[in-house]
């Protein structure tokens, strides 16, 4: 396996369409990733065609050509199954996540895994605030994985405490942007108001100054020095709203990151050839995976 394979989420290949480079035609939306739990690898993927029907199409990882934002291309044609067979495919997404101590840690609720060769790296697990862990997604090697079981999957406790997030939790991106936009409004409002006293100065001094001219001058100069004052109000007027738009960027930016959702992995180049690729899943784990559909 290169360094520069291409990660993706488990959760990135649902429900996307699938199409046939050859013909064009499509073969549905991806409902099901197709794993083989024991060896932690991915072997394929499920789609069907419509909700009316229980027919489903069974490809394997090494059909797949390019993954875009929408779809997926494939370079040769699935085997067609049903909804019986798909339903006994084992996965260990939704499993409960316990130590070998007797802790409960959450559930899975995604993997990561390498394209080309479909090994899976780690699991992702949600807390929920059990053991010690705020509300969060986690990132869980293979390595710490000791048992596996129908509902549940056991990890060694002695690697509990080298679990790290994998992204912010919604609890705590709720709170952030929370508290940026606090800071943002109270700025705003001392702001504004520190401004606004200065527009507020300069029309009281512009309107004495008018007077002024009127009573001072003939209508026609006044009227030139009132308008002169007028243009200066609003130069001013610009130039604060200027300041305060600067001012208040570096706040509007603070709040733009904290929002951002998570960078997706890049999209792999596509890859030459019809014919699978016989290396890129091991035989062995392809005959120990069972059922094959």
């Amino acid at each position: 396996m290169s360094d520069s394979s291409p990660t993706y989420r488990h959760s990135e290949l649902l429900h996307r369409l699938v199409l046939d480079r050859t013909t064009a035609e499509e073969f549905g939306k991806v409902e099901v990733v197709w794993m083989h739990p024991e060896a932690h690898r991915v072997m394929g993927f499920i789609s069907k065609s419509s909700f009316l029907t229980k027919k489903r199409f069974a490809f394997k990882l090494s059909q797949l050509l390019t993954i875009g934002a929408e779809g997926i291309v494939v370079n040769s044609l699935p085997v067609e199954t049903d909804t019986e067979h798909v339903g006994v495919l084992e996965t260990l997404i939704g499993h409960e996540l316990w130590s070998d101590a007797g802790n409960r840690l959450g559930h899975i609720t995604d993997c990561l895994f390498d394209l080309e060769t479909g090994k899976i790296t780690a699991y992702l697990f949600r807390s929920q605030g059990w053991h010690g862990f705020i509300d969060s997604i986690y990132k869980l090697p293979t390595r710490g994985i000791v048992q596996i079981g129908k509902k549940r999957v056991l990890v060694a406790e002695r690697a509990v405490p080298s679990i790290a997030a994998y992204q912010e939790g919604i609890e705590q991106k709720v709170v952030q942007v929370a508290e940026d936009l606090q800071s943002l409004t109270e700025t705003a409002q001392t702001t504004t108001k520190r401004l606004g006293k200065q527009v507020r100065a300069i029309a009281e001094q512009a309107t004495q100054k008018a007077k002024a001219a009127r009573e001072e001058f003939p209508s026609q100069e006044a009227l030139k020095t009132g308008r002169s004052l007028l243009e200066q109000l609003q130069e001013r007027a610009q130039s604060i709203g200027k300041e305060l738009k600067e001012e208040l960027t570096p706040f509007a930016q603070q709040i733009r990151s904290s929002i951002q959702p998570p960078t997706k992995p890049t999209v792999p180049k596509s890859r030459e050839g019809g014919e699978p690729n016989p290396e890129r899943i091991p035989q062995q784990d392809i005959d120990d995976d069972e059922p094959w559909i």
